[in-house]
């Protein structure tokens, strides 16, 4: 089925104000269908206008206010998690489910399947916030950045191809091309911070030192500062293994099944290698205490969404 054909109806037990998914749908040739495709982080950062406005937009994201539906805190809330992922753990536009424990699937065959539709909307968030974006800049640059929204899809980090963190993410301020000229902004792949910070009902006091932070951490020291060079040299130093571990899983698993999740059981104790035993392992090696090793918070720090789309 095409990508663009899907249509995914989170709210189903309220249609009338249900959030229709359906991801990035423009910049496809007319003639071939032929669509634009995602890139690796490192090529996307030298895009020019697409990467201006996908900063920007994710800028935009990260500032709406959090009670919003598609907020970033709701959004990454991991509420289609929780919030839709994970925390706080309460109904998404008011669907009734195991939300208690936050909407996505771990250990479970539906993993990767539940996390595209979840990417989509990610997405398509991204690609409104720049179209409109895009409208605002001077006429002499205008038509280059309404093509660029036209066309942008949301980059990803190949970790198997290079596991040290791009180096863009870990600065705190990031320089670029904005309506009203060449603008340095506090850098929003770097972290997120909550506004307000959640209530102890949303992130309790017993889930540790996470829930005090105001803003995402990687790798926390005691004063939950960022080490980002501390998780880079864990991520080098298992490089080899990340690489080895994907193309095992590509070139030798034919089965869906043990391919997909941890959760697998062949009834005979069998272990097998799976995409989400390798997105595990960068989970922690980011995280390492900090939001991303930690499932209920992990989608509040902007790696994740580099991370999963690489992994889908």
């Amino acid at each position: 089925m095409p990508y663009s054909s899907i249509l995914f109806i989170f709210c189903l037990a309220h249609t009338s104000h249900s959030i229709a998914i359906n991801g990035a749908t423009g910049g496809v040739d007319p003639s071939t269908g032929q669509r634009p495709f995602r890139q690796e982080f490192s090529t996307f950062a030298t895009s020019g206008p697409a990467f201006d406005l996908y900063i920007l937009s994710l800028q935009q994201f990260q500032q709406d206010d959090q009670p919003e539906l598609l907020s970033y805190f709701q959004v990454s809330g991991e509420s289609l998690s929780l919030c839709i992922h994970g925390r706080p753990y309460i109904p998404w536009d008011g669907v009734p489910g195991p939300y208690e424990a936050g909407y996505c699937t771990h250990s479970s065959i539906l993993f990767p399947s539940w996390h595209r539709p979840y990417l989509a909307l990610f997405e398509q968030i991204i690609v409104n916030n720049a179209q409109q974006i895009a409208a605002t800049y001077p006429n002499a640059s205008r038509s280059r950045y309404e093509a660029a929204a036209q066309s942008l899809r949301i980059p990803y980090w190949d970790w198997a191809l290079n596991a040290t963190m791009p180096s863009l993410v870990n600065q705190l301020k990031i320089s670029i091309e904005a309506p009203e000229g060449l603008t340095e902004i506090d850098n929003p792949l770097f972290t997120y911070t909550f506004h307000p910070q959640p209530s102890q009902s949303e992130f309790p006091s017993t889930d540790g030192r996470i829930s005090k932070y105001q803003s995402t951490v990687r790798y926390p020291d005691r004063n939950g500062q960022s080490q980002p060079e501390l998780a880079n040299r864990q991520l080098q130093s298992n490089q080899q293994a990340l690489r080895d571990l994907t193309y095992q899983l590509i070139t030798d698993q034919p089965n869906y099944a043990p391919f997909s999740n941890t959760g697998f059981s062949d009834g005979q104790g069998g272990q097998y290698n799976s995409i989400e035993n390798i997105h595990n392992a960068i989970h922690g090696l980011v995280g390492n205490g900090g939001h991303m090793s930690i499932v209920p918070y992990a989608a509040f720090d902007p790696i994740f969404w580099l991370h999963h789309t690489n992994t889908q």
